[in-house]
């Protein structure tokens, strides 16, 4: 779990980090169906972005810097030439409009990850944060564990929320901001997937 310290830290280092990567494209949404899950969620990469010190020092880990100046783990003693990178996204993150009601007044926001093989399993889930805009406002969720530590897992499903719409209207929901830290504390961020239904 990351200490209040260094929590600024690490929420402007994901900050400048994301900004630097840029948004994903995003994907094409999927109208939700009535009475059902829609079957299909809509995906968007995961990211390295950084290293969260002390997950990493208390598994025997040390923190290095790439070329690109991103902080990544490597076990404690590796030779200078080690890197501990693996090419590509760290893992997809999801979410979906699921269980619409009849009346299309009301449906469940369903979201997590997958960190791919290769990657050391989550053990710490900061921030998962979804908004939903309808015609009526922005509002925002948090899915994320109480205490932000899970058991070591590759797959991971926030808390299941209920939204209400106050009436007839369009409604996408996207992760604003959802990281993951891994076992060596390699900080794994999401770039964002959203969905779209009409409530």
């Amino acid at each position: 779990m990351l200490s209040k310290a260094h929590r600024p830290r690490y929420m402007f280092a994901v900050f400048l980090v994301a900004s630097a990567v840029g948004l994903a494209t995003m994907p094409a949404p999927a109208r939700a169906e009535v009475n059902g899950p829609t079957g299909t969620r809509i995906y968007a990469e995961m990211v390295r972005v950084g290293v969260d010190d002390e997950i990493a020092e208390a598994n025997g880990f040390e923190v290095r810097v790439d070329r690109d100046g991103i902080e990544f783990a490597v076990p404690k003693g590796s030779p200078s030439d080690v890197d501990g990178t693996v090419a590509g996204p760290c893992g997809t993150s999801w979410v979906e409009w699921d269980q619409v009601d009849r009346l299309r007044h009301k449906a469940y926001i369903d979201t997590g990850f997958t960190i791919f093989d290769g990657w050391p399993a989550a053990v710490s889930v900061p921030t998962w944060q979804t908004t939903v805009i309808d015609n009526y406002g922005t509002s925002t969720r948090e899915h994320g564990p109480i205490l932000d530590v899970i058991a070591p897992t590759h797959a991971w499903m926030g808390k299941y929320l209920l939204f209400v719409a106050g009436g007839s209207t369009p409604a996408s929901v996207h992760v604003n901001f959802g990281s993951a830290v891994l076992a060596n504390g390699t900080i794994c961020f999401s770039l964002n997937p959203w969905d779209y239904t009409d409530l």
